[in-house]
């Protein structure tokens, strides 16, 4: 049998849309879609909504997010001296020297970030200095037992 490449375009659109779980763009990754958006444990769980047969959530092993410390332990004295020594520090030092720290704001820019607990992991905040510079002025730090936050001043 014979096809017009116009035909064999159609299909393979159609075999890609069947394979990605809907035709429907509005069936994908919606984050309102009450409590089993994500999985049963919110966003951080995983991608695929709940009961889902279309979607196959990737096994990272481990249960990311659940509290844990990824698989490193945490000396949580020495993280408390890092967060309070980034303090007044400029954001692109702080973000190159530490791998464990992620920007929540610049500014009046609000960064969007997940909820789950990395003890350890640090949260700044920067305010620009008034050269164009923009310092630490708040760091949260993740703890087992939730988070503390430090403050410039």
């Amino acid at each position: 049998m014979r096809t017009s490449p116009a035909t064999r375009g159609l299909l393979v659109a159609l075999l890609l849309l069947t394979a990605c779980g809907a035709a429907d763009g509005d069936e994908f990754l919606r984050a309102d879609d009450g409590p089993s958006a994500g999985g049963a444990a919110g966003g951080a769980a995983g991608a695929c909504l709940e009961g889902d047969p279309n979607c196959v959530d990737a096994d990272l092993g481990g249960d990311a997010g659940a509290g844990d410390d990824v698989g490193f332990d945490i000396d949580i004295d020495a993280a408390r001296q890092d967060a309070e020594s980034m303090l007044g520090e400029p954001e692109d030092d702080v973000l190159e020297r530490w791998e464990d720290v992620r920007l929540g704001r610049r500014g009046d820019e609000e960064m969007i970030l997940t909820f789950d607990l990395r003890p350890g992991r640090k949260t700044i905040a920067t305010e620009d200095d008034g050269t164009g510079t923009y310092r630490v002025v708040a760091v949260i730090l993740e703890t087992e037992d939730g988070s503390e936050t430090f403050t410039a001043g």
